[in-house]
């Protein structure tokens, strides 16, 4: 019996876990173009970086939106709540 709660607490242990690594890689993966857009800024000691093209722009656009579209659950219910808020006041 007690082996039997011990894997079923370690099953949603691990499904919670993997879910969190999920969301830590898709942010790690977002900061990447970040980073290149930031450095795309004149910089002092850098030389003039050349201007980032349509394709990256649209897989930053890309790679955003599926980072907000996968956290959704958890940001869209503040968001009601605030907005509803609002509309009260």
């Amino acid at each position: 019996m007690r082996s039997g709660l011990l894997q079923h607490g370690a099953d949603g242990g691990a499904r919670g876990r993997r879910r969190q690594n999920v969301v830590q890689s898709l942010a790690m993966q977002s900061v990447i173009p970040l980073t290149i857009w930031a450095f795309t800024f004149p910089l002092p000691y850098l030389d003039a970086a050349p201007p980032l093209g349509p394709n990256f722009i649209a897989g930053t656009a890309v790679l955003l939106a599926g980072l907000l579209t996968y956290n959704s659950p958890k940001w869209r219910p503040a968001l009601q709540k605030r907005l509803q808020g609002d509309k009260q006041a």
